[in-house]
């Protein structure tokens, strides 16, 4: 429940009051006088709004089972997505109807999608690249690319989660598949070329992270409709997003990447840039 009360002071600030019908709960829970209802009792309640609550809760196979029950997903949404600055649901069911396929170099697409509730729309989740000129040259064809060979190179092993984890090859781009066991490359291959499928490529967004200007003038000149590379460092580049590690707390300028898609302090307005490739500065960031 630790999102839920900021969620619905934000709520009360978008439009005015919030009046809870029920909570969906086990019977004999005390809830401040809020009645416990079931799924099945949604049916039959008017209501603008479903909120659904917890940290680790995903919205996808919610949204299936809303469907299966008859409830209208549109007014289905997660309280962590609710508090992401500048939310109105208007703007979320307008992103979450535009099928956008995330293809980035790093865990910050699938973040991304985890954060919002959107359904994964890209292969590439759940893996990364260290290699930004390999990105960079993928990028000059990305279609053409991605039909080449997922092709298994070796693995290597993880002190932290104590398992193999495979490394592939997509033409010159070498990906790490972090939350993979090398044992079972037969399901990776399969997973792969169902998620390859499921790409948008009229909403892609394209998104990277350096430190070097040169590699961030050659993705500015990449003829990409919407795209985003994250920079420790000033610059009048349009496609340029800067950020301060120092606001993040840590050193490593990677993790502050990653701490925009799921974390405040935002320093850019998420919903402008996955609906619009817009870049709307929210903080000052010196």
């Amino acid at each position: 429940m630790e999102l839920l009360n900021p969620a619905a002071r934000i709520l009360i600030q978008l439009y005015g009051e919030l009046n809870a019908l029920g909570v969906i709960a086990p019977p004999g829970i005390n809830l401040n006088g809020v009645p416990t209802i079931t799924k099945k009792d949604l049916k039959n309640l008017d209501y603008d709004l479903i909120l659904v609550t917890g940290i680790k809760a995903s919205l996808v196979p919610i949204l299936k089972e809303s469907e299966t029950l008859g409830i209208d997903i549109d007014k289905v949404v997660i309280d962590r997505t609710v508090c992401v600055p500048n939310f109105t649901l208007e703007k979320y069911n307008k992103l979450r109807h535009s099928q956008l396929s995330i293809l980035s170099m790093n865990c910050w697409g699938v973040i991304t999608y985890n954060t919002l509730g959107l359904p994964f729309l890209s292969p590439t989740i759940n893996m990364v690249t260290s290699n930004e000129e390999q990105f960079i040259q993928f990028l000059k064809n990305p279609i053409e690319n991605m039909e080449k060979e997922f092709k298994y190179q070796r693995s290597y092993y993880s002190q932290e989660d104590k398992i193999n984890h495979p490394i592939f090859n997509l033409g010159e781009v070498e990906w790490r598949l972090i939350h993979d066991d090398a044992k079972n490359l037969e399901n990776i291959l399969q997973n792969w070329y169902k998620r390859r499928y499921r790409i948008n490529w009229c909403n892609s967004l394209f998104v990277m992270n350096t430190k070097d200007p040169e590699l961030l003038k050659k993705f500015d000149r990449m003829p990409l409709a919407k795209k985003a590379c994250f920079v420790p460092f000033e610059t009048d580049i349009e496609s340029a997003f800067y950020m301060n590690p120092k606001r993040y707390g840590t050193d490593q300028f990677n993790n502050s990447v990653l701490c925009f898609a799921r974390e405040t302090p935002y320093c850019y307005d998420i919903w402008d840039l996955l609906l619009y490739g817009k870049k709307t500065p929210l903080i000052d960031q010196k």
